[in-house]
């Protein structure tokens, strides 16, 4: 009786171990589909840096739903697009309108908090987030395709 209940104690556990490599490989296959399988390198990656390019711009979480109304609307990944929104997230967000600030401020020649109004505070953000966002992006965008086509040929 008890060489039975270990026995199939261990066949659970093998049944339990099996079945949960089963689960992990679905979802990254899964998750591979979504991403890879059948698409476009060029549709990844226009997607993820539209997504990047709009999160970089201090919106307030319209850059999301403006880059996944247009990947919708274009068939760009609509799964890469929004990894792309992500990057700049409410967590991080505080870190990225900072590093903004501070390359708008260099690139405009102002004097950091100088005096406060849009010219000294504001349009530096944007245009320190318009010069990162298109230098990441394009980045993003050579990255993923290059990526992309080298996973598709090996798969």
């Amino acid at each position: 009786m008890k060489k039975q209940k270990g026995m199939i104690n261990l066949i659970k556990n093998e049944y339990n171990k099996l079945h949960e490599d089963y689960k992990k490989k679905k979802l990254k296959k899964t998750i591979i589909d979504l991403l890879i399988k059948n698409k476009s390198p060029h549709k990844l990656a226009i997607g993820f840096s539209v997504g990047i390019f709009l999160s970089i711009i201090p919106s307030f979480s319209l850059g999301m739903w403006i880059s996944l109304f247009l990947a919708l609307k274009l068939k760009w990944n609509i799964v890469s697009t929004y990894l792309g929104t992500l990057i700049v997230n409410p967590l991080n967000s505080i870190l990225m309108y900072s590093i903004n600030y501070s390359v708008g401020t260099f690139v405009l020649g102002i004097t950091p908090f100088e005096k406060m109004g849009f010219s000294n505070i504001i349009l530096p953000i944007y245009v320190g987030g318009l010069l990162i966002a298109i230098v990441v992006s394009v980045s993003s965008y050579f990255i993923i395709t290059t990526i992309a086509r080298r996973f598709q040929n090996a798969v």
